[in-house]
C-alpha cells in the first residue's frame, strides 16, 4: 500500500489547487478519500495518481478551437 497524504500533499502532487482538489472529488474526478480517525480525509498517492490518470484518458477530448485570423492591415 503506498503512503497515505492529507488534501495539501496531494494538490501539491498533482499541480492542483486544494479547492480544485475537493471539485475534482465532488465531479469525479479524483478519487473520494478515505477518512481516517473520523475527519482527516486521506489518499493513498500512488493509487490515487494512476487513477486520476486514468480518468483523465477516458474523458471524451474537447474540440479544438477554431484558429483565430490575424487582424486584416490596411494597406
Amino acid at each position: 500500500m503506498s503512503r497515505l497524504v492529507n488534501d495539501i500533499e496531494l494538490a501539491k502532487a498533482l499541480g492542483i489547487g486544494r479547492s480544485s482538489l475537493w471539485r475534482g472529488v465532488q465531479s469525479g474526478a479524483v478519487p473520494a478519500p478515505v477518512y481516517i480517525a473520523g475527519r482527516s480525509p486521506r489518499w493513498p498517492l500512488d493509487e490515487t495518481i494512476k487513477e486520476v490518470l486514468r480518468r483523465a484518458a477516458e474523458r471524451p477530448q474537447p474540440l479544438p478551437k477554431r484558429a483565430r485570423r490575424a487582424p486584416e492591415t490596411a494597406t
